[in-house]
């Protein structure tokens, strides 16, 4: 542990503002920009460990264009972060996440939502790689997704749209839009929570405490099991999602928890 805090230090002290200098050179550079749409495209695959595979130096420089843009961009509030990572992502990062990754406990949770509803909304659905696979598996199901990114509007206009009929999409941050549980009182979410800090995952809950009618919900995030929320890495939290369900009073249907610390939870709040 203590080598791990040493290693860590050092990086702060003297590595990263190195690597933030060779960020800010490939910043606005047209032919990063060319190697990142062009190069980088993974089709299913973690993005970062595949652009490793071929060439530790486009590795490295990845890595230095992220530390840039985390720099630049430190002092924006969560929500405007995450927009603007996002669309930073762009399409080939999106592309990455075309492959689900959905488990059988998803499924089940799943299975059991759909024979209560017509109608399932989806928060943060990206590039829509899980909101096609549940669309198939349900096709007497719509869905509607929900996300920030200008991305995940272009994908739904060019092909999303005329691929699934079942599949509607609106650009929105659904802390404001906490009205579409009025007319659609199912919803799940997979990766992202962990976007929320603790402020707004308070709020996000509470919100959904305060509407006049229950609300079921099945969330796949990582988890805290020692305190409500921790950042664990840049921008991203870890949720003690027992404990804020239980707070909120709301009502736990089923969970379960993998070694690598993901939970899935499905829950109703009355």
């Amino acid at each position: 542990m203590i080598n791990k805090e040493h290693n860590k230090f050092l990086y702060y002290c003297a590595a990263r503002p190195f690597w933030i200098v060779v960020g800010y050179f490939l910043h606005n550079n047209p032919t990063w920009a060319h190697i990142r749409k062009h190069c980088f495209n993974f089709p299913g695959q973690n993005c970062h460990v595949e652009i490793k595979k071929h060439s530790k130096l486009l590795f490295h420089l990845n890595a230095a264009y992220n530390e840039y843009f985390e720099f630049k961009h430190r002092k924006l509030p969560q929500t405007e972060w995450q927009k603007i990572h996002w669309n930073d992502y762009g399409e080939t990062g999106y592309k990455m996440l075309e492959e689900p990754r959905l488990n059988e406990d998803f499924y089940q949770y799943m299975d059991d939502m759909a024979l209560k509803t017509g109608r399932i909304l989806e928060i943060g659905c990206g590039g829509f790689g899980r909101t096609r696979e549940l669309a198939k598996r349900y096709p007497q199901i719509g869905f509607v997704g929900y996300d920030i990114s200008n991305e995940s509007q272009i994908l739904y206009e060019r092909e999303i749209q005329h691929q699934f009929k079942n599949i509607a999409y609106k650009r929105a941050n659904i802390l404001d839009e906490m009205d579409a549980f009025s007319l659609t009182p199912f919803f799940f979410t997979y990766l992202v929570l962990m976007h929320f800090d603790p402020e707004n995952i308070h709020g996000f809950f509470h919100k959904l405490s305060v509407l006049d009618h229950p609300v079921y919900g099945i969330l796949r995030e990582p988890v805290s099991e020692t305190q409500l929320s921790f950042n664990y890495k840049s921008r991203d939290y870890k949720h003690n999602y027992k404990a804020y369900l239980e707070k909120y009073g709301f009502h736990l249907l089923g969970s379960t928890l993998t070694e690598s610390g993901m939970g899935t939870f499905y829950f109703k709040t009355k």
